[in-house]
């Protein structure tokens, strides 16, 4: 196994690769149906790298390392939304800005937005909302049984998405803590104690690197290929083959602009709706397919690039190094 810290760098291009497909699902242009898989893929790494680096059952330690990394850019571009809707509010489609759901935005609790559906102020922080509660399920597992910390959560988390099938609640948080998305965390870490039993996976490079085209050519169609009730059931499987098939190249050094990518993924996560969603929504006609449109959508997703950069070094580089004097909580495990 790697040590703690160290980053696979293929996974490292695989969640660069993610990030750009849901900047363009965001796009809304074209065959854009598909490209959100990254929101899954993003969740199974979660499940796999929480159990790998997870080493001590510090309650302290343990949030810290979660809040310091995801709090500040998640709480600056709340409020920047925030700001937008009160200016402009019919850019914003699913975003309600009062009282009771900037604090539920803050605390990560889920709550209705426009069009009933269950975001946050910034509607993006709904994979947030998630990723933060199913740390809260790993903590519980933790304290109850480090040694059987992935057993223990991943017995949690099928209870509570077969109550979330049996009795359907209306209720908006206990709707949103059970439903099915959950086994993308399953998956991560079944991958991991997997790999602690049997070994990492021996696979020929030439085999991993055709499987991993192949998955991702297949994550890019899902939506096409099943219907949409479907189609998150399909990028959890393959997401999940993506991950066991980047496992045997540990080593494989990858392009530098991809590891930077990686790198800076949850920044370009964070960051490009908001330019995306000024872009395609009021400078581009987004639902007419057209050369100038193209090219249009091409830049605006270019763009994003070196502005998730500032972002990154911003909030995930410089700001931790002023405020923190531990500055290394940096974890590889973000949505």
């Amino acid at each position: 196994m790697m040590g703690k810290g160290k980053k696979i760098e293929i996974i490292q291009a695989m969640r660069g690769i993610a990030a750009l497909g849901i900047v363009y699902f965001h796009t809304e242009y074209g065959p854009w149906r598909s490209a959100n898989w990254g929101v899954d893929f993003f969740f199974i790494l979660s499940g796999y790298f929480l159990m790998m680096s997870t080493k001590v059952a510090a309650g302290g330690q343990y949030w810290k390392s979660k809040l310091r990394r995801i709090c500040p850019l998640y709480y600056a571009v709340t409020v920047v939304v925030a700001i937008g809707y009160i200016l402009v509010p019919s850019v914003f489609r699913s975003t309600i800005v009062n009282t009771e759901t900037m604090l539920k935005s803050f605390l990560f609790l889920p709550c209705y937005a426009g069009n009933d559906k269950i975001f946050p102020v910034y509607s993006i922080g709904w994979t947030l909302n998630l990723e933060m509660f199913f740390y809260l399920l790993f903590f519980i597992a933790l304290k109850i049984n480090h040694k059987q910390r992935g057993s223990i959560a991943i017995g949690m988390t099928c209870l509570l998405i077969a109550l979330g099938i049996v009795f359907r609640p209306e209720n908006v948080m206990l709707n949103f803590w059970t439903q099915p998305r959950l086994l993308d965390f399953v998956i991560g870490i079944g991958i991991y104690c997997l790999e602690q039993r049997t070994g990492r996976p021996k696979i020929n490079k030439k085999i991993c690197i055709t499987g991993i085209s192949a998955s991702i050519l297949l994550l890019f169609s899902g939506y096409y290929l099943l219907e949409d009730c479907f189609s998150y059931l399909w990028n959890m499987l393959w997401g999940g083959i993506l991950l066991f098939l980047c496992l045997p190249l540990y080593d494989m050094p990858v392009n530098r602009f991809m590891k930077l990518l990686g790198d800076m993924s949850y920044s370009i996560y964070m960051a490009h709706f908001l330019i995306i969603g000024f872009i395609c929504r009021v400078l581009i006609d987004n639902t007419k397919l057209s050369l100038m449109n193209t090219v249009f959508v091409i830049m605006a997703i270019a763009f994003v690039i070196p502005c998730s950069w500032v972002v990154y070094q911003i909030f995930e580089m410089r700001l931790p190094k002023k405020l923190y004097r531990d500055g290394r909580y940096m974890e590889q495990n973000n949505s």
